[in-house]
């Protein structure tokens, strides 16, 4: 090359220029040898930048290059291979840009000859461009896939909304013919369930050139059975802006239309009886009093529970217990008028709502119309069922001028009658008010005891007949109430329960047993066993066993030193998931005592299953146990019932020596009762075990 064009080159404005071009451009002379490159092209070079001098030779560049970079920016070549098709390229200077990809890079390369011989090389670099076109031909498969597998069908409507096309997927959803949708509007095709209104609104969005979304409708498939549909379109419109009609979408939602409407129905109703679910009786009751209110009458809430049905669920299963509920509660919806509501409010409660009632009277009239037809015999499985029920009254305005007052009145009176014989109905009054409120209190009360730790523990030794030795000692639970001193359980076991508090109070009494269970002194011999009682509402609870196996390894107390206590008519709820929990529960290691034996009604058959290794009489068998009578008589079977299944059997409530004297005659094992010791707080039982030990 000659020394003008470098000359040239090298100007100021040239440089200037080329630097800001984004190609990388070099020029070589017609030896190949390096004359001149732009500021892009030195940046890609960066790694051998110091042999980009005037007069290098190219196939030297090339070789330090293809050493430097490899396979990562260059074609996978090797060295020779790589130097010789470029040097062939470059004499071939065809002009031509060509795309040369490396493992992670594509770049676009183009030789243009020059007069003297020379060469001009332009280099881009597009692997940007390149995986943005890899991006948008992956979208372009997803939507042909989603267009593929696409249970929608597309149509298009001309100026008239009269259908010219209409896509092969409408004849697979809902059996609908093709000719039949041709020629003809939305209007003309018979669909159903549009009203006259719906209807009017969408000609408007139509009329307007609006897009719809989402219009559903039904329609009958040659099958007969009606299916539901629902269409989106928008207007089409020429390159001048003239309205040509509407194109859109439409696809079959039968089965989500379907569910909706199952959904709306459980939303509303109980599934197993049919009646009005809790939701739906607010809803009337609410109505009832609106209508009240505007015509100046009353309206009443009926509050209805069965009284021991739960017997049902324990001795014929829980399947017959769904069907006594179903037939009561036709027998119910019998005695009512059509404008009145009955639901079931959950498990065995049911109410009656009575809108526009003259007088009290009205709902005296109902609630013993509906006692009569609950009382009518049943028969079930081969057996006569007779079953009775527990009605609360309340009435608009006289009792509650709201719903939930009115529901919360209704359910004390029916407690009301519960308390006082069953079978019956009463009307609320202000003495029930005063108990509701009370009960609140104490549920209020019992929130702030759990919330400040106002609990403690009691304990009460278990002691062997034969020879004294404390065998046992059971926590007994105490609220030591601020105000009021300390409340014994039977105060607020109940509304603990109703409320579901009794799971934290019961979580705490067992970790505060076992932790000072590991407290008591020993004295050469093992220190006796906690026994902690289990409420109903815990022992229902599938995560006992693994509260039980937690507890244990916190406060680091041997499983074997655990007892815990179940209630007999705990047992008795569901006989497989009981059996469940009890064998997890002795898996752990712990033992199981039935508290209150005899009170409620085990089958013996059961009994014999049930992984237990201690029964405990209830006390009101051992108060006239040592009297003649059916208490002796009781109490001599349940020991020679549990010495027979090789159970350990205990007796609690001893208070009397002729009780204790009994009890050892009928070779009961073990007692506990104020005649051996009161509950001891844990300092004092703590002297009472060493005294007990210093005597054996």
């Amino acid at each position: 090359m000659n020394d003008l064009p470098q000359l040239e080159l090298r100007s100021d404005t040239v440089q200037q220029a080329l630097d800001a071009i984004n190609h990388a451009f070099v020029v070589y002379d017609a030896q190949e040898r390096f004359v001149f490159c732009n500021l892009k092209h030195r940046e890609w070079y960066a790694p051998i930048a110091h042999l980009l001098t005037p007069g290098r030779p190219l196939e030297e560049i090339l070789r330090a290059w293809h050493g430097v970079v490899g396979p990562e920016l260059i074609p996978p070549q090797t060295e020779d291979e790589y130097v010789a098709s470029t040097v062939a390229r470059h004499r071939q200077a065809a002009g031509v840009e060509q795309e040369l990809r490396s493992r992670h890079r594509w770049i676009t390369v183009a030789e243009h000859r020059m007069p003297d011989g020379g060469i001009v090389a332009l280099r881009r670099d597009i692997t940007p461009l390149k995986k943005l076109e890899a991006e948008l031909r992956g979208h372009h498969r997803v939507l042909d896939d989603v267009a593929e597998l696409s249970y929608n069908w597309y149509w298009r409507q001309d100026r008239d909304y009269r259908y010219t096309e209409v896509s092969a997927g409408a004849g697979s959803h809902g059996d609908l013919l093709l000719d039949l949708w041709q020629g003809k509007t939305h209007w003309e095709l018979g669909l159903g369930d549009v009203s006259a209104g719906q209807w009017e609104l969408h000609r408007a969005q139509l009329a307007r050139r609006e897009p719809f979304y989402d219009f559903t409708y039904s329609m009958a498939g040659a099958d007969g059975q009606r299916r539901w549909f629902e269409t989106s379109g928008k207007p089409l419109f020429d390159g001048e802006g003239e309205f040509q009609g509407y194109h859109g979408v439409g696809r079959e939602i039968t089965a989500r239309k379907e569910t909706e409407l199952k959904l709306g129905r459980l939303a509303r109703y109980d599934e197993l009886t049919g009646l009005a679910n809790r939701h739906l009786l607010d809803e009337r009751i609410g109505l009832a009093i609106a209508l009240a209110q505007r015509e100046g009458c009353h309206c009443a809430v009926l509050f209805i529970d069965l009284d021991r049905v739960r017997r049902v669920n324990n001795t014929m299963g829980h399947i017959a217990g769904d069907e006594l509920l179903a037939e009561i509660a036709q027998r119910i919806a019998r005695r009512v008028r059509e404008t009145d509501t009955v639901g079931r409010r959950g498990g065995d409660e049911f109410m009656v709502v009575l809108p526009m009632i003259a007088e009290p009277e009205a709902a005296a009239h109902v609630a013993r119309a509906i006692l009569q037809a609950i009382s009518e015999p049943l028969l079930m499985h081969r057996a006569q069922l007779h079953v009775t029920a527990s009605i609360g009254i309340s009435v608009y305005p006289d009792d509650g001028e709201d719903q939930q007052t009115l529901i919360q009145h209704a359910d004390a009176a029916m407690y009301f009658t519960k308390a006082h014989g069953r079978n019956g109905y009463h009307f609320f009054t202000r003495e029930m008010h005063d108990r509701v409120n009370a009960r609140l209190g104490l549920e209020s009360r019992l929130r702030d005891a759990i919330e400040h730790n106002h609990f403690v523990l009691a304990y009460q030794p278990q002691v062997a007949i034969k020879d004294g030795a404390i065998t046992g000692v059971e926590a007994l639970l105490r609220w030591n109430d601020p105000v009021h001193g300390l409340i014994l359980p039977d105060e607020f076991i109940d509304v603990a329960e109703e409320t579901g508090l009794i799971l934290g109070i019961g979580e705490w009494a067992l970790k505060e047993a076992c932790r000072e269970a590991c407290t008591w002194p020993a004295n050469g011999k093992e220190a006796p066993r906690v026994a902690v009682n289990i409420s109903a509402l815990q022992f229902q609870q599938p995560q006992l066993p693994e509260l039980v196996r937690s507890v244990l390894a916190e406060t680091g107390l041997p499983p074997h030193r655990l007892e815990l206590e179940v209630t007999e008519t705990s047992l008795m709820r569901d006989t497989a998931g009981v059996l469940d929990v009890l064998d997890r529960l002795r898996a752990s290691g712990v033992s199981i005592a039935i508290d209150d034996f005899g009170s409620g009604y085990s089958s013996l058959g059961y009994l014999k299953r049930f992984p237990i290794d201690k029964l405990k009489i209830d006390k009101t068998f051992i108060d006239e146990c040592a009297l003649p009578g059916n208490d002796a008589a009781i109490t001599s079977a349940i020991i020679a019932l549990g010495r027979a299944l090789n159970l350990t059997v205990v007796a609690e409530g001893v208070e009397t020596a002729p009780q204790l004297e009994f009890l050892r005659e009928r070779g009961c094992e073990v007692v506990q009762g104020y005649h051996l010791s009161p509950p001891l707080p844990v300092t004092a039982l703590h002297a009472f075990l060493c005294q007990a030990a210093r005597r054996h």
